[in-house]
């Protein structure tokens, strides 16, 4: 799917202004009702980017892996639904709903949905 058939509104409206609702309900209907985009078995929506942070709903199905990869920032990932196996050099932490992880910055860590899942990812950004 290219990003002109993705039917949501451009990054640069969702992110104006000075104050941010978001409601999570409404932002993972609206990723279920599209087609998946990734032949990974994910999909996302960035919700806010101000600056260095970074708020992303995931959307898992089951069985859906994201390669090994690091952020150099600090991250957040919080279990919305299902369960996720977060896999670092450290351990593999099973999570599920309401289960979050934080991970330093330059941590490298994969993940596997164990099954259809959401999380949000928060990530903030190190300053150059």
């Amino acid at each position: 799917m290219t990003e002109s058939e993705i039917p949501r509104e451009r990054p640069r409206h969702r992110f104006a202004g000075t104050e941010h609702e978001i409601d999570l309900n409404e932002a993972s209907a609206q990723l279920r009702a599209e087609a998946p985009a990734e032949p990974t078995g994910q999909q996302q929506i960035s919700l806010l980017r101000d600056g260095p942070v970074s708020l992303i709903l995931v959307r898992f199905e089951a069985g859906a892996e994201m390669k090994e990869h690091q952020a150099e920032g600090l991250v957040s990932m919080h279990v919305l639904s299902g369960s996720l196996a977060i896999r670092t050099a450290e351990a593999t932490r099973e999570l599920g709903a309401g289960q979050i992880l934080v991970l330093k910055s330059g941590v490298q860590h994969g993940i596997r949905a164990d099954s259809a899942s959401e999380m949000l990812l928060s990530i903030h950004m190190d300053p150059k």
